[in-house]
């Protein structure tokens, strides 16, 4: 027993930093927090992309702050990401989209930080908001009486997902096949795209798969003044009216543009 304390005593001391020592080579202790309902996906990475630390952390221990990495004194990123859910990663640093599939409502936030010698106990916290990076996309269609509407959609993008640090959208596959109801309405969740992306939205015969009307509504989402660089995202609500052939594109509640699509 004697001999397992002085075992424990050396180990402590050797991890342990002096205020005489040189404190760029002593480890620091960092805090995350956010307001989140949800809990969150912490990951931290060096000043050259390289993964330090990545976990799942409880909602009330982000509120509270009451979680700690230790990681090296060196500059790093730290990336904040809510509402994981059915996505998935790719890598250390892109969340994306599983095909077939929308995307979850995920919110976060990305901070590169400079170390200092100054902190207290070598601790630090940090604090930053939790930003959209989805949009809701509310979508319905109009028919003439009698014709009812035999199709199945399906809608095609270029960019299936984010990156952790630089929250930009990246480039993948992006397929989702929302599935509409008997008011013709439906919604669905698509992750940040790039300004002036093709978005195709098909019209497929419920019968035979065959297309049978095609729309590319991300020229027209650009068109109605949506920022798909924005930090915090906004939503798309659109409507498709097949007798008029026409498109109406209203953003976030603030904004219509209505489109002759044929």
């Amino acid at each position: 027993m004697k001999l397992w304390k002085s075992l424990l005593i050396v180990s402590v001391i050797s991890v342990s930093c002096s205020v005489l020592e040189d404190r760029a080579e002593c480890p620091i202790y960092v805090s995350v927090k956010a307001q989140t309902e949800s809990d969150c996906l912490v990951s931290f990475f060096s000043a050259g992309g390289d993964l330090l630390d990545s976990r799942m952390i409880a909602a009330e221990d982000m509120r509270s702050g009451n979680n700690r990495t230790q990681i090296p004194r060196r500059d790093f990123h730290v990336s904040v990401l809510m509402n994981k859910w059915n996505m998935e990663l790719r890598g250390d640093k892109v969340v994306c989209m599983v095909e077939g599939r929308e995307a979850a409502p995920v919110y976060a936030y990305s901070l590169h930080h400079i170390p200092s010698d100054n902190y207290p106990n070598d601790e630090i916290v940090i604090d930053g908001p939790l930003m959209k990076q989805h949009a809701l996309v509310k979508l319905r269609f109009t028919v003439d009486e009698g014709t009812g509407f035999p199709y199945f959609i399906r809608l095609y993008g270029e960019h299936n997902g984010f990156n952790l640090l630089t929250l930009a959208a990246e480039e993948g596959r992006c397929v989702i096949m929302p599935r509409m109801g008997e008011s013709l309405e439906t919604e669905f969740v698509l992750t940040r795209q790039q300004q002036e992306d093709p978005i195709m939205l098909f019209l497929l015969d419920e019968k035979t798969g065959v297309e049978s009307a095609a729309i590319e509504i991300g020229q027209y989402i650009t068109k109605a003044g949506y920022d798909w660089n924005a930090d915090s995202l906004g939503d798309i609500d659109i409507a498709v009216d097949l007798s008029e052939m026409t498109i109406a594109i209203r953003i976030s509640d603030w904004k219509e543009e209505l489109i002759e699509i044929f």
